[in-house]
């Protein structure tokens, strides 16, 4: 039996690389610009004021699904973007134009265009799923992902990280540093410690709005 390049497995594209530029740029950006024209179809029939849920119902839950697995995270603005995910965020900006009016010619800012639609960027969807996956699994003692997300056993330790009751991860080489695992856990680590010690979902939900918010766009 031969070796596929890429399968696809619950709508996200996996290679054999370990790479995600097969489900981004083979697939999702294209998704996203048709729904942006369908978007822009709609907007000559409907009231502009509903545009901007529409455009999170048919574009931003496209781009949401599964960007906690294929969405990396840029927790500074030093953090490098790569070309796919750079790509994406631009086909996502033509939508939210779409959805609040504007014109690529007023040049209009990404945080406008995030203000005025309620649509996330990539990299703040990116972050706020992957905490949600830390939290659930760590509010869940029947997760599958119980052993991926675990405190550090030196118990004998005190340091900050030990009291903070940071997460470790065991990622040694640049590509397992790249995995969402290891990804979650540096995020979950950076976020605002009293979210590790919050039980009550809506609240739980507020915080990680509240630290993918600080990151940039």
């Amino acid at each position: 039996m031969s070796e596929s390049e890429c399968h696809k497995i619950l709508g996200i594209r996996v290679n054999n690389s370990l790479s995600w530029s097969d489900h981004i740029t083979g697939g999702l950006i294209q998704q996203v610009n048709r729904r942006t024209g369908s978007l822009k179809r709609i907007s000559y029939h409907v009231d502009s004021k509903h545009l901007p849920q529409i455009a999170a119902a048919i574009v931003g839950s496209i781009v949401r699904y599964g960007v906690a697995i294929y969405g990396a995270v840029r927790l500074s603005e030093d953090d490098p973007t790569s070309t796919h995910h750079k790509n994406l965020q631009i086909a996502l900006n033509n939508a939210m134009r779409v959805a609040s009016g504007r014109r690529r010619s007023e040049r209009v800012p990404i945080s406008e265009l995030c203000r005025v639609t309620g649509i996330q960027s990539v990299n703040r969807m990116s972050a706020e799923e992957k905490l949600r996956l830390v939290w659930q699994t760590l509010n869940n003692d029947n997760s599958p992902l119980k052993d991926v997300f675990q405190k550090s056993a030196r118990t004998n330790m005190k340091s900050r990280a030990a009291a903070r009751e940071d997460l470790v991860s065991d990622a040694r080489s640049e590509l397992s540093r790249r995995n969402v695992a290891h990804q979650a856990v540096v995020l979950w680590n950076h976020a605002d410690p009293s979210l590790r010690w919050t039980s009550a979902k809506l609240s739980a939900k507020q915080k990680m709005r509240s630290t993918a918010d600080k990151l940039p766009l």
